[in-house]
């Protein structure tokens, strides 16, 4: 089984990855296009409080600490979408890059077991509601 991923640059200057989800049993043999691009998979939370963040997401959301641990570097949600929760004060930069981990305001509509949720991540801490 092939890795499939590269990183990029978006319009902002966020860092972006594109990577293949063999596990979600979607399987092709025709040739790639844009259009097989099928979601957002990855957001970084940039916290101090892994366990704090992942509790709320939790709360809020109905998600599930995925893998990782609480005090460096963890994930939360499943291989359909996973927030990245990056402790700030232990883990420096962004992989694959130099840019600095920071816990920056983040808000969008977000869907989580099927629902669509307003979703606001501010001065470390998580909202969202339908």
């Amino acid at each position: 089984m092939e890795c499939a991923f590269f990183y990029f640059y978006d319009a902002a200057r966020n860092i972006a990855e594109c990577i293949v989800r063999h596990d979600l049993n979607n399987f092709s043999d025709e040739s790639f296009t844009i259009a097989d691009l099928l979601c957002v998979n990855e957001i970084g939370l940039g916290t101090d409080d892994i366990s704090k963040t992942n509790t709320q997401l939790e709360e809020s959301l109905g998600s599930y600490f995925w893998k990782g641990d609480l005090e460096s570097f963890a994930a939360n949600g499943s291989q359909e979408g996973l927030f990245v929760l990056p402790n700030y004060l232990t883990k420096e930069t962004w992989f694959p890059s130099e840019v600095a981990i920071q816990p920056n305001p983040l808000e969008r509509i977000i869907e989580s077991g099927g629902k669509p949720y307003n979703f606001r991540f501010t001065d470390g801490n998580v909202e969202a509601f339908e």
